[in-house]
């Protein structure tokens, strides 16, 4: 599976599959440069004791190495998420997300608004090929229906989310001129699963929500009035280095080889290697597979399937099911009622 593929219908184990690569730090870091800024300064809450500790959501996430935390279980600020997506549009540059444009005095004089300063998240085109790899779910992906519904047809980044018993649900979606997200849950002191049928979410006790349903529909009916007469816009460039990676990603092709040579070549590109046997005609002790092939992350493990030399007989073809009367007495007719012992039918 393709990360575009993962990003599209959202298979979790991808995402922990990532943050065993990477590292939880670099990811709970990037979280916060790309948008999600209150991570960094909003205390941690002891599941213990309910109480507000003296670190940070992000730093608890990073030194505990909660993989979890792709999955969602901190608290999430729509605001900021929506901002996300206006950060990898806008190649990378983060700005604070202010309701104000200007402000005058009485005499119509601009008062100067102190806030942050935009800043430069992510290298743009990084950011521009973020975008690219999160294009396809209003196309195959978790918001596809939603899409449909609306007849939409613009090129976009989007994203569905949904936590473990169906209790909240999100979606952030952004085109070239503007960038929203929706969050569906049960803010009542004792949150419920959440069950999404012909009206509005309300709670159940099996729910059935997901951010392709209430939360993207949400986002597409309110963006598509909102577009109506703007230019459809085109995704922004890729760069080749962020689609096939770097040197350091490249693995070596070695099928083909027998097994000491390919391990010495991978070993010397700085990759582990394991092998397993495969039966296959071609000669034993040749690599007649790897995986991945092409292109891993740093720090894979590279298999090789290794032929055994042979291939087991196919076993017979399904023959005719039904059975053939008994054999008189002294017919000399054992096994099974085929000639020379053989299975019969």
């Amino acid at each position: 599976m393709t990360l575009t593929d993962a990003l599209a219908t959202s298979p979790n184990t991808a995402f922990v599959k990532l943050e065993e690569f990477t590292g939880l730090p670099d990811v709970v870091d990037m979280s916060v440069r790309v948008g999600m800024k209150s991570l960094a300064t909003t205390p941690f809450i002891d599941p213990n004791t309910r109480r507000k500790t003296d670190r940070s959501i992000a730093e608890v996430t990073k030194a505990q190495k909660l993989a979890s935390f792709t999955l969602g279980v901190t608290p999430t600020s729509v605001l900021e998420l929506a901002n996300v997506g206006a950060t990898l549009y806008s190649s990378g540059k983060w700005c604070p997300p202010s309701p104000i444009e200007s402000v005058t005095d009485a005499a119509g004089k601009v008062v100067p608004v102190t806030e942050a300063a935009c800043e430069q998240a992510v290298e743009p085109e990084l950011a521009n090929t973020l975008v690219n790899a999160l294009s396809k779910d209003d196309l195959m992906g978790t918001s596809a229906a939603a899409a449909r519904q609306v007849g939409w047809n613009r090129p976009m980044l989007g994203k569905t989310g949904t936590t473990q018993q169906h209790k909240s649900a999100a979606f952030v979606g952004a085109v070239p001129q503007l960038s929203g997200a929706v969050i569906t849950f049960d803010n009542s002191n004792a949150p419920k699963p959440l069950c999404d049928g012909a009206g509005a979410p309300f709670a159940c006790r099996s729910g059935n929500i997901f951010g392709g349903k209430t939360p993207a529909e949400t986002w597409f009916g309110a963006v598509t009035p909102i577009l109506e007469g703007q230019p459809v816009l085109p995704l922004p460039p890729t760069a080749d280095r962020y689609l096939t990676g770097g040197a350091e990603t490249r693995v070596p092709d070695v099928v083909g080889r027998g097994q000491n040579d390919a391990t010495a070549i991978l070993q010397r590109a700085n990759w582990r290697v394991s092998a397993r046997v495969v039966d296959n005609n071609a000669p034993r002790g040749t690599v007649v597979g790897q995986s991945p092939r092409g292109t891993a992350l740093p720090g894979e493990t590279i298999v090789l399937q290794v032929s055994s030399g042979t291939v087991p007989e196919a076993p017979p073809a399904p023959g005719d099911t039904t059975t053939e009367p008994p054999a008189p007495p002294g017919d000399g007719g054992g096994g099974g009622g085929g000639p020379g012992g053989q299975p019969g039918g």
